[in-house]
């Protein structure tokens, strides 16, 4: 006879979770490597030898913003601006495994994804002791379109496991505070996984804030005093600070990471109040989910009487009144609303980062609304009683968001596909059609290529990296002296910006002109000493002028930056055989 222990609603409630979030993201496996991928992985030999291993814990990891801006990856690191080992871990993982085959990549995001619905799963039981509510709330975090962006693209990553560590971390501090016999272990194991999600992503830093919410709101079902707890939060808050002394201390990057939105921090303000009403919208409502990128400077918000400031402001300030009203007659609730605000605080451009919106952040505080929505749909299955109304309800509910997630899919398949929905939602920004650009030409369209970058300089004639990119392309055509012209705006509208003087002093030794190339590059050094194609392309320049002997220590100073520089210790080793006595000494 069959055991019905394996019928019960846990094991069933397991089963379904996995079926259902299998089936939903099952599009995303035949998605192509797409954006940062190529950054991080594809065009990067950092995960590609187990040589690198220990350089995830020097400073070398770190990939600066500088070196991102150049197409050609060569040794830069991890292709990460922030210090996120464990992520890039498992980069290391998947490239043993598949080598450059996605579909091992995109395999290893569903099944973090699936292991996160069933942890939110467990948690939300730990905490509500109510199968239906914890049911429901897996199932609307499995399907919910505002994670494709998060589990679709490789290398979001960070999210999952971010999510995978705090989430633990945050079931064993309950499991610890409702212990008395492994109250030890399960404690240990909590500060563990909370210094693995610290360093798979920076959001985890909440997670003390969420712990004091728990106590502060299910004191009396922790079974320890306020002085207990007190050394319980000791505990994270020094993970919290050795943290925070690694990342901001040791493991800093001296370029900025981000800025305030307009460069002003009350402008910054207003537009990240706009920014949470417009994530709240994509939670209740996401027919128009869409890739984020910096606004058009007309679009912003400059004054707190923007009657869309207003109305944002107005909504958050009504759901946080109905958090702390709720503190008594529905803890549940409460938890749910501010488990949202507190885990989006690392995200809210208080210290300025990259992107300031996007629809990744919402990974981790989107527990927070599934919470919120299972109590609400709980409480309606009190009010009627009808059996079939309920079970309708929830399918229809279900396959609304699941429907949204899987059109989603399509849109991460490839870089194109990509392309052609940020043209389609930004059609006059100037970015997107340099971002176009940029794929047409690795893809080898120049022509089309030109089209877009001269799109981008059109709406915005000070592009700088528009310019440059313009330039790069006429080069490719051999169209060596537009090339000179495009590169020459660039550095005339920025003289900082590097890149361009690399790409000039090739397009002059291109042309023979190797003085005029000797000048600019060695600028472009002074500009980014650590760029290594521009010592070699120096040296080339130095070798036709018969300046041999610079040549040699240029060559050398590149292999002494990067001793993995193959191109140039070809040089070095073609110059020795034929000038010997340069290397006599």
């Amino acid at each position: 006879m069959v055991n019905k222990k394996y019928f019960s609603f846990h094991n069933l409630a397991v089963f379904l979770l996995i079926v259902i979030t299998f089936v939903v993201y099952f599009g995303s496996l035949k998605n192509e490597f797409v954006w940062d991928d190529f950054l991080v992985i594809v065009n990067n030999n950092f995960i590609k030898s187990w040589n690198n291993f220990c350089q995830l814990f020097n400073k070398s990891y770190l990939t600066s913003p500088s070196q991102i801006r150049y197409l050609e990856v060569i040794n830069i690191g991890s292709g990460e601006s922030s210090y996120r080992p464990v992520v890039t871990l498992t980069y290391f993982i998947d490239y043993f495994f598949y080598k450059l085959n996605p579909w091992g990549y995109h395999l290893t995001n569903l099944l973090l994804h699936i292991l996160n619905v069933l942890l939110l799963y467990f948690l939300i039981r730990l905490i509500t002791q109510n199968n239906i509510i914890a049911l429901l709330a897996g199932l609307l975090f499995a399907v919910h379109p505002v994670n494709t962006e998060a589990v679709d693209v490789i290398t979001f990553r960070e999210d999952l496991l971010c999510f995978l560590f705090f989430v633990s971390s945050f079931v064993l501090f309950i499991k610890s505070a409702n212990s008395l016999k492994k109250r030890n272990l399960f404690y240990s194991l909590s500060l563990f996984f909370f210094f693995l999600a610290l360093f798979s992503k920076e959001m985890a830093v909440s997670l003390p804030l969420i712990i004091l919410l728990y106590f502060l709101l299910f004191r009396e079902r922790t079974g320890i005093e306020f002085t207990t707890f007190r050394k319980y939060f000791l505990g994270y808050s020094l993970i919290l600070a050795f943290y925070l002394y690694i990342r901001f201390v040791i493991f800093n990057i001296d370029e900025p990471l981000g800025r305030y939105i307009a460069d002003n921090l009350y402008i910054n303000f207003l537009n990240m109040v706009r920014v949470a009403a417009q994530y709240i919208q994509w939670l209740v409502f996401p027919i128009n989910i869409y890739v984020a990128l910096p606004e058009n400077p007309a679009r912003l918000c400059y004054s707190l009487f923007d009657v869309r400031v207003l109305s944002s402001l107005a909504l958050i300030v009504f759901i946080l009144i109905l958090g702390i009203r709720a503190y008594k007659s529905s803890k549940y609730l409460s938890f749910s609303i501010f488990w949202f605000f507190i885990t989006l605080l690392p995200v809210a451009n208080i210290v300025p980062i990259v992107n300031y919106m996007a629809c990744r952040y919402l990974y981790l505080p989107l527990p927070g609304f599934c919470l919120l929505f299972s109590i609400l749909i709980f409480r309606l299955f009190n009010v009627y009683s009808f059996r079939f109304f309920k079970i309708t309800l929830v399918i229809l509910i279900l396959l609304f968001y699941s429907t949204f997630t899987i059109n989603r899919h399509p849109v991460w398949r490839n870089d194109f596909s990509l392309a052609l929905e940020m043209l389609k939602i930004y059609p006059d920004n100037p970015s997107v059609h340099r971002g176009v650009g940029v794929l047409l030409e690795r893809a080898g369209f120049l022509d089309l290529a030109i089209k877009e970058h001269k799109k981008a300089v059109a709406l915005k004639s000070d592009y700088v990296e528009a310019h440059n990119r313009l330039g790069c392309v006429y080069y490719k055509k051999g169209l060596i002296d537009k090339a000179i012209q495009e590169f020459k705006k660039a550095i005339k509208l920025d003289p900082s910006f590097g890149e361009a003087y690399a790409n000039i002093g090739v397009a002059f030794i291109k042309k023979g002109l190797y003085k005029e190339a000797v000048k600019y590059l060695k600028q472009g050094i002074n500009l980014d000493p650590k760029y290594v194609f521009n010592y070699n392309n120096l040296a080339i320049a130095y070798i036709e002028l018969g300046r041999f002997e610079e040549a040699k220590k240029t060559w050398q100073k590149a292999l002494e930056i990067e001793p993995d520089f193959e191109t140039a210790q070809k040089n070095l080793n073609r110059l020795k055989e034929e000038h010997l006595e340069l290397f006599k000494d």
